[in-house]
């Protein structure tokens, strides 16, 4: 495909002509070039969340990278792919990503990008047959955005839960499987009950957006609650969807939570008094329990109706 970089505007609406050097420049054997070369196409491809049209070109090369098993750091390139073609990621977090809604809210260049990469989603999942698993991992967060060829990709995504050994792949596959399938509760139910706290904050997390049942919550709080099982889930798994276990449970339960707000605001509170013991964390788990509660009483329709003393609970 031959493309007229010079007549493409980057993200500060200048011409493109050395966007197809750095993208050569990702599969250079020097790290630090590749280095170079990601920040500079991040730059003037995905500043600050927002795309261009030279974007949209970029696309089908750093895909044709990704299929070659002499490119360096495929993950990264597939984890930049993924930030090209959808902004904002935790808007979609837990429920996924509403397709017909995104198609009539997003602009041309954003629907463009997502467009590019949808094509080569068949790509995408032939690497996950690659014995690389910073790639698996990455494709794998990849998926979830692509809710059209879910009928291609969960299948698959299903046959590999079976059979890796990875918990860092386990991870990944639950909550992608969650976001793709209404259904994957009959599948993923039973990670609820397993030993490691991975799997059971990603099954949690997963499953919340059908309902959120006593046992759901109990593991979404116990994910922040228990110091000792967050640095073990921090080590465990890259949380590729938002920044931290935190920033789930702050998404769901500020989104869904609102019909089990009693329960949710008291575990919180639990929360905080647990981590008065803990002073260089206080402040920051402070901040998230108020955001918690702040964020339930917005979306109430009536904020008068929930019952909670601030002062109370020395906030």
């Amino acid at each position: 495909m031959a493309v007229n970089w010079s007549k493409l505007k980057n993200c500060y609406g200048n011409n493109s002509v050395n966007i197809p050097i750095q993208i050569c420049n990702l599969s250079h054997q020097e790290h630090t070039i590749r280095e170079e070369a990601l920040k500079y196409l991040y730059n003037f491809l995905c500043h600050q969340g927002s795309t261009s049209e030279a974007s949209v070109y970029a696309i089908p090369f750093l895909l044709d990278l990704t299929s070659s098993s002499n490119t360096p750091d495929r993950d990264r390139i597939v984890f930049f792919l993924v930030d090209l073609a959808l902004r904002f990621r935790r808007d979609y977090v837990p429920n996924g990503i509403d397709i017909t809604a995104f198609r009539s809210k997003a602009s041309d260049i954003e629907i463009s990008c997502y467009n590019a990469l949808q094509v080569g989603v068949p790509e995408l999942i032939q690497l996950l047959q690659e014995d690389d698993k910073a790639l698996t991992s990455s494709v794998i967060y990849a998926l979830a955005w692509f809710p059209e060829n879910a009928k291609q990709s969960l299948p698959i995504l299903k046959r590999l839960l079976t059979k890796t050994s990875s918990p860092d792949e386990i991870s990944n596959l639950i909550f992608t499987i969650g976001i793709l399938d209404p259904w994957s509760w009959k599948e993923l139910n039973s990670f609820l009950l397993h030993d490691s706290p991975s799997f059971r904050a990603s099954s949690a997390i997963s499953l919340a957006k059908n309902f959120l049942s006593p046992n759901i919550i109990e593991i979404l709080g116990d994910t922040v609650l228990y110091l000792e099982d967050r640095i073990t889930l921090d080590h465990e798994w890259e949380w590729h969807y938002c920044n931290s276990i935190e920033d789930y449970v702050d998404l769901i339960f500020a989104r869904i939570g609102i019909c089990k707000r009693q329960e949710i605001v008291s575990l919180l509170s639990e929360e905080l008094e647990f981590y008065r013991s803990y002073d260089y964390k206080l402040s920051d788990v402070a901040t998230f329990v108020k955001k918690q509660i702040y964020e339930n009483v917005r979306q109430f329709h009536n904020p008068a109706q929930l019952s909670f003393n601030f002062e109370q609970k020395n906030l």
